[in-house]
């Protein structure tokens, strides 16, 4: 077992990014910098943040401030999200499902530590 698997965020954020690439697979194709490609990209990069945190062995401010970024990843997706839709792109729906996701994994990156988070596992 990987040090990220015992976070709750992660296992959230992972199941989040593959819901998301999901719904990113029924969006138009696009270039190089479509929408489809960073609403995947910002949920790769939001399990990878929380999985990069987890493996931090400097001390507590190292882990802090992934963790903080974590958070700032959740943020970008559910911009993304909301631009999705806004653009007709994502059905208000679906957008509501995804954006709730990511409002738990926040909720959890917000609240979170180190122990908090990895069910009881330091």
């Amino acid at each position: 077992m990987s040090p990220f698997d015992k976070f709750r965020a992660w296992r959230r954020a992972h199941e989040l990014a593959l819901a998301v690439f999901r719904s990113a697979e029924a969006l138009p194709p696009g270039g190089k910098d479509d929408l489809a490609s960073a609403l995947r990209r910002a949920a790769v990069n939001l399990s990878v943040r929380i999985a990069r945190a987890a493996g931090e062995r400097s001390p507590p401010m190292g882990f802090s401030r992934t963790w903080d970024r974590s958070r700032a990843a959740a943020l970008r997706l559910d911009y993304l999200l909301l631009l999705a839709r806004d653009l007709g792109r994502l059905a208000p729906g679906e957008c509501a499902a995804l954006r709730r996701s990511v409002a738990a994994v926040e909720k959890l990156l917000a609240t979170g530590t180190r122990r908090g988070n990895a069910d009881g596992h330091p």
